[in-house]
């Protein structure tokens, strides 16, 4: 049954692409054949042109005689015009959470960029030693802090965060200087 489908497909395909007076493909001969494969002489022209002819019908299909566009894009007299696009959009909505993953030695962050006023601050500690998170803009004091967490807890906090880039990192000793900081951008 899917083989028969296949077949009617196909040879509508090929009914829809067939202009009138159009000839059809030749068959390859044997000497034909020989003279494509050949390795060391260029491929003739008829090798090439037949390789993508059937190829090249399916792809663009030919208009057909009586069939007129009345789409808008025409432009003829009376259609409507075409509706004006739009190059910017909606603005983005960001997500008001972030999940911060705390392993050895480094900060994970579930998104990059949160949009501005309260945001979640979760702290996963999926680490062997404790953990904590400290928070602040760049270039400023620190605006919110999760104490420390013990291998395995999550720790929240939910701080009013204005536009901007904030410093995220574990102010236990030597861990920030081994790499536990990130960066959020608020927007």
């Amino acid at each position: 049954m899917a083989r028969a489908c296949c077949l009617t497909v196909l040879a509508l395909a090929l009914v829809l692409t067939w202009t009138p007076g159009q000839a059809p493909a030749k068959k390859r001969t044997a000497a034909s054949a020989k003279r494509c494969t050949a390795k060391k002489a260029p491929r003739p022209r008829a090798c090439r042109a037949r390789s993508t002819s059937s190829w090249r019908l399916m792809r663009q299909p030919r208009p057909r005689a009586g069939l007129v566009d009345l789409s808008p894009r025409t432009g003829l007299p009376g259609a409507p015009a075409p509706a004006p696009v739009s190059d910017t959009g909606p603005a983005p909505v960001y997500s008001r959470f972030v999940a911060v993953r705390a392993d050895e030695w480094f900060l994970a962050l579930s998104r990059p960029i949160v949009g501005a006023g309260e945001v979640t601050v979760q702290l996963q500690n999926r680490g062997e030693d404790d953990h904590n998170l400290h928070i602040r803009p760049e270039g400023g004091a620190t605006v919110a802090r999760i104490p420390d967490q013990q291998p395995g807890r999550v720790g929240e906090v939910q701080p009013v965060l204005g536009p901007g880039r904030y410093h995220l990192w574990c102010d236990l000793t030597g861990h920030e200087a081994a790499g536990m900081s990130a960066t959020l951008e608020v927007r």
